[in-house]
């Protein structure tokens, strides 16, 4: 199949096109588990489901210790970390420490799921 440029457009086993989906996460400093353990899993996905690739895309947020004034400093670093993450217009971004979010008490998660589909969209 192509595409308007004229290149080539790729498709997964059952001939439809290849999609890419791209994940801006935002991850605190300390963190050696979310930028390889998600991709690993989504990459199983992949073999299922050839035709839905994962792009994933970073922003860090420092962290060092898990304490009240560190996890609240790490969140007052996301709009920064978010609009970083939008210039790679990722399609979804979430932040991968639940922690952070529920050490900030009652409804702060609705508060930032505005942040990041706000900075996302962009």
């Amino acid at each position: 199949m192509t595409g308007l440029t004229g290149m080539t457009e790729l498709t997964g086993l059952t001939g439809q096109p290849v999609r890419d989906h791209h994940i801006g996460m935002i991850v605190p400093s300390s963190n050696l588990t979310m930028e390889t353990e998600l991709p690993r899993m989504l990459r199983a996905r992949e073999e299922v489901d050839p035709a839905n690739r994962f792009v994933f895309h970073s922003a860090r947020a420092r962290m060092q210790h898990v304490t009240p004034e560190q996890l609240r400093a790490m969140n007052a670093q996301a709009e920064r970390a978010a609009t970083e993450l939008a210039d790679a217009r990722p399609d979804v971004v979430a932040t991968a420490c639940l922690v952070a979010i529920m050490a900030q008490g009652p409804g702060y998660h609705c508060n930032r799921r505005g942040l990041d589909h706000g900075r996302a969209a962009g």
